[in-house]
């Protein structure tokens, strides 16, 4: 493997030359070397220290799931459950389809999303 540039700066710049002048969809020509040193120093890049933000999927997925879960209680209390009882029922049954979620905190999201 050819071995990552003493000045990642300057081998960038030669890489910007190369694509730079290429238009959207035109091929350019790479070494495979250069392709490596790139995936070295994308790896070594500094990562985010939190959890990656959802995507509109998911978050549509959630809200689905939470009206969902809220439905669910409701037909509990119907059913003679109290109210505390039926939010950690539809909790629970909730959570595998959340991401793992504990009930807990799907339970206070239902009722954030309640007000």
């Amino acid at each position: 493997m050819t071995k990552p540039p003493e000045v990642p700066a300057d081998f960038f710049a030669l890489v910007k030359r190369i694509i730079g002048s290429a238009e959207d969809k035109e091929r350019v020509t790479i070494r495979a070397g250069m392709l490596r040193v790139l995936l070295a120093l994308a790896e070594r890049a500094p990562q985010a220290h939190r959890r990656p933000k959802l995507t509109q999927q998911q978050k549509r997925q959630e809200e689905w799931v939470l009206q969902q879960a809220k439905a669910r209680k409701v037909e509990l209390m119907a059913q003679g459950m109290n109210a505390k009882q039926a939010a950690e029922q539809a909790a629970t049954e909730a959570s595998p389809q959340l991401r793992n979620l504990a009930p807990s905190t799907i339970k206070i999201r239902m009722k954030r999303r309640e007000q």
